[in-house]
């Protein structure tokens, strides 16, 4: 599975993606949950599975809290070796075309630490792909948004508010 550039790109998220997205959110909670949703090939705007990774910030901080001040409450790292998996499989049918994490207690913002990690340096994505945040409350899933580029290429604004109901329920 390799990493599809999606910016630009009007994503069609299936109902099922969406869905195990926000079950992945909830059943985190109250820790950040993390992923990437995925769809066939990388000219494709379809987006139709969902692979969550783990966060492994808890163990991050615990190992050295003065480096990894946030625990998974309020941060996120994908466990690297799923990650670099996801990365280095050029063969695989499938692309990871959205990057995923869960807010507790929070909204679905993208955080100044989150637009932070998103840049390798201006204007260059960490992964070319869109983000998609889920707020979850008491459990409970609340709020998605999608984020993208701006036209300009240098930040990432909400593109779509996603309809948490009629979407993926």
């Amino acid at each position: 599975m390799a990493i599809a550039a999606t910016t630009g790109v009007s994503l069609e998220i299936a109902p099922e993606a969406l869905a195990a997205a926000i079950a992945a959110a909830e059943q985190a909670w109250p820790r950040e949950a993390c992923g990437f949703l995925l769809g066939p090939g990388a000219n494709s705007a379809q987006v139709d599975r969902f692979l969550e990774i783990q966060n492994v910030q808890d163990e991050l901080h615990r190992e050295d809290p003065a480096r990894h001040a946030r625990t998974a409450h309020t941060g996120y790292t994908f466990e690297p070796r799923a990650l670099l998996d996801l990365v280095m499989d050029e063969t695989a049918p499938v692309a990871a075309k959205v990057a995923f994490h869960s807010h507790p207690d929070g909204c679905a913002e993208l955080s100044s630490l989150d637009r932070d990690r998103a840049f390798l340096q201006e204007g260059l994505l960490t992964y070319p792909v869109q983000h998609l945040v889920i707020a979850v409350r008491d459990g409970r899933a609340c709020e998605a948004r999608l984020f993208d580029l701006d036209q300009a290429g240098d930040r990432l604004v909400c593109t779509r508010t996603l309809n948490l109901l009629s979407e993926s329920r």
